[in-house]
């Protein structure tokens, strides 16, 4: 039932191949790791970028390290010494990458994508918040402005209450203003 429900669902969405498996008796779980790397194969290779960008989704100190975020390298790389810019509500900050480890590995250049740990030097705990993005980018700079285009699944209206939006970690209250309705296109 699960199954037919998922496929009703992502109808006319998204491509869906689905594996039926279990974790208790490890039913299907061969069939599935063949499903994900097949999909893995056909996935193509991420464009190469020019700057980094990682979403910070944990903050925290080591002790005789200092700051230290992690956070998905989901654009370009990092380097050991490089300068970078953390880019959030607070505005942009300067600070570098004294460390970088990777799958709990140090590393002097870490690549997108990929998990990543990095110590920055020249930020405090207090600088630096959950949704920030680490960057090469020195021109990046923070906006609560943004323009989308949306295919409404019901009616909405200007200032619709308790809306948020969410892009890469970052969690932020949002008010939607109509610029141009469906109808006039």
């Amino acid at each position: 039932f699960a199954r037919e429900e998922i496929a009703e669902l992502c109808r006319g969405r998204f491509e869906l191949e689905s594996v039926l498996c279990s974790a208790k008796t490890g039913e299907g779980v061969d069939e599935l790791r063949s499903v994900v790397l097949r999909q893995l194969r056909a996935t193509p290779a991420p464009a190469a970028a020019r700057h980094a960008a990682l979403s910070v989704d944990r903050v925290f100190s080591v002790k005789g390290a200092g700051s230290v975020v992690t956070g998905t390298l989901v654009r370009g790389s990092l380097a050991v010494g490089a300068p970078v810019s953390v880019v959030g509500r607070r505005g942009t900050r300067a600070a570098a990458a004294r460390g970088l480890h990777v799958h709990d590995k140090a590393v002097d250049v870490a690549a997108a994508p990929s998990r990543v740990a990095v110590n920055l030097s020249g930020l405090t705990l207090d600088e630096i918040d959950r949704g920030d993005v680490v960057t090469t980018d020195a021109a990046l700079t923070a906006s609560n402005v943004l323009d989308v285009r949306l295919r409404l699944l019901k009616k909405l209206r200007d200032s619709e209450p308790a809306l948020e939006c969410y892009i890469g970690t970052a969690r932020s209250p949002a008010r939607l203003q109509i610029l141009r309705p469906e109808t006039e296109r």
